[in-house]
C-alpha cells in the first residue's frame, strides 16, 4: 500500500496524506493548450474549445481527480465563473467535475456563435436541454449558460483578455492557469460562417488578475 494511502486510513493523519498526494512531486499538473479549430454544430453554429490535459511525467500519478475549471474576462466587472469540461469521446457531454488522465485530452467549451437565433444543446445525442444563442452573439459557454440556462454573457466585438484556471479541492490555489486573447469580429453584413476573428494564447499578465484571491474561485 502506498504511504499516502496508509496515512489516509489513519484519521488524524489524513491531512498529511492529502499533502503527500497533492505535492508537486506526485500530483500531475494540468496544462491548457492552444485553441482547437472551431466545431460546427447542427444549425450552422460554431463552438470554440480549448484542450486541457495533465503533464506526462512518469513518476507522477496518472490522473488528477475532481478538477473544476473557471474563467474570468477582463474589463467587465465579472468575477470568476465556472466553465464545463466536455469529453470528445462522449459526444461532448458537459461535466462540471472531471478526472483528468494521462494521455487523454479533454475540452473546455469557451464560446459559441451562430448566424441565426435559436437554441442549441451542449450534447444533443446525450439529450441535454437547449440554451438560447442569439444571432451573431459571441456567447460564453459557461456553466450558467449551458446548464442553468441563465446569466448569459455575450462578448462584444473587439479584442478581450480572458484567463482559464483549474482548481482541485485539496488545495486553495489554481493548479493550472493560462491567458488567452479572444478577438470577436463585427457581425458581417451578409450571411457567412460565424467566425471569431481569432482566439489564441496570450502570455502577458492581465492587470485585473494580479491580486485575484484564488480561493474564491470555488
Amino acid at each position: 500500500m502506498p504511504i499516502w494511502q496508509y496515512l489516509g486510513a489513519v484519521g488524524p493523519l489524513r491531512a498529511i496524506a492529502d499533502a503527500l498526494r497533492e505535492s508537486k512531486l506526485r500530483a500531475p499538473m494540468p496544462q491548457f493548450g492552444p485553441p482547437r479549430p472551431p466545431i460546427d454544430g447542427e444549425h450552422g453554429e460554431r463552438w470554440w474549445h480549448i484542450p486541457v490535459e495533465i503533464e506526462r511525467t512518469f513518476w507522477k500519478r496518472r490522473e488528477r481527480e475532481r478538477c473544476r475549471v473557471f474563467f474570468v474576462i477582463e474589463g467587465f466587472g465579472r468575477g470568476w465563473e465556472q466553465m464545463m469540461f466536455a469529453d470528445p469521446m462522449e459526444q461532448f457531454e458537459p461535466r462540471a467535475v472531471m478526472t483528468l488522465r494521462r494521455n487523454e485530452s479533454m475540452d473546455v467549451p469557451v464560446a459559441i456563435r451562430s448566424p441565426v437565433s435559436g437554441a442549441v444543446s451542449p450534447s444533443i445525442l446525450r439529450g441535454w436541454p437547449r440554451f438560447d444563442v442569439p444571432a451573431w452573439a459571441a456567447r460564453i459557454t459557461s456553466r450558467a449558460a449551458m446548464v442553468d440556462r441563465a446569466g448569459y454573457f455575450d462578448v462584444p466585438p473587439g479584442p478581450h483578455r480572458l484567463t482559464l484556471a483549474i482548481l482541485v479541492p485539496e488545495v486553495e490555489i489554481a493548479v493550472a492557469r493560462r491567458n488567452y486573447l479572444l478577438d470577436v469580429r463585427t457581425a458581417p453584413a451578409f450571411p457567412e460562417a460565424p467566425n471569431l476573428e481569432r482566439m489564441e494564447p496570450w502570455e502577458g499578465m492581465s492587470r485585473s488578475l494580479l491580486n485575484a484571491p484564488e480561493r474564491r474561485l470555488g
